[in-house]
């Protein structure tokens, strides 16, 4: 058997957005990163090597329309902030569902902990 190759072409991200030009409910983008980490923990127990990242470009966008939609009510952010906040938020969504991915008992017992 040919063993698996260490860098697997995977953009989980890309694959569980639903960021085109509908609207997302936060729930069900929360949800599909689930569904892709159970995904990532599978290849793992198979032996890959992952590397997970994250794009932040439609949601950046987003926040920039809200803003100036809601110009001159509310201040404006700016676009630094936007992308830290964004960054940070999708980062926080794919940590917290990993923890609970990584809680399954088929994936702790071949998941060695530190």
């Amino acid at each position: 058997m040919t063993p698996p190759p260490t860098k697997p072409p995977l953009s989980p991200w890309a694959a569980t957005r639903s960021f085109s030009t509908k609207r997302t409910k936060t729930w069900l983008a929360g949800f599909r990163v689930e569904e892709t980490c159970k995904h990532i923990a599978d290849m793992i127990v198979q032996g890959w090597n992952v590397v997970v990242t994250h794009g932040n470009g439609p949601q950046v966008g987003f926040i920039l329309r809200r803003n100036e939609l809601a110009y001159p009510e509310v201040h404006s952010t700016p676009l630094d902030v936007i992308g830290a906040d964004t960054q940070g938020s999708i980062g926080y969504m794919i940590a917290a569902r990993w923890i609970t991915t990584s809680r399954s008992v088929a994936f702790a017992a071949a998941w060695p902990r530190s």
